[in-house]
């Protein structure tokens, strides 16, 4: 989304530099429509069973919530210690800088491209 054909469309979506729930639905029509085609329509062409596909899209919308929250909640601090898994700071960071960090649940996309920013003190 941050590839210079795409970010014409996602850049509405980075119009809130500090996150809060609601900002990870702040996005285009594109986008919008974009997001839903290709969490369909994978599982739907893998013809996996309608179930399979709602945990999916729950577990994804649980993590796009909280990585957009704005806080480190202490519930879910525990998630932070599977390897490879963001943390709403890392995505205030990418919200607020507007580079790195860029993987929505997982971190390891960034590590391996050289796009993590650690961030300290929150």
């Amino acid at each position: 989304l941050h590839t210079r054909f795409m970010w014409k469309f996602h850049k509405k979506h980075h119009e809130v530099k500090v996150s809060f729930s609601c900002a990870n639905d702040h996005e285009s029509v594109v986008e919008l429509a974009g997001n839903i085609l290709w969490k369909m329509i994978p599982p739907a062409l893998l013809g996996c069973h309608i179930y399979t596909v709602c945990l999916f899209r729950a577990t994804v919308k649980f993590f796009a919530l909280l990585h957009h929250s704005g806080f480190e909640l202490l519930l879910f601090k525990p998630l932070q210690l599977i390897p490879g898994v963001s943390s709403p700071s890392h995505h205030d960071h990418h919200h607020y800088y507007g580079y790195g960090n860029f993987g929505g649940v997982f971190n390891f996309w960034d590590r391996m491209f050289g796009t993590f920013v650690p961030v300290r003190g929150k």
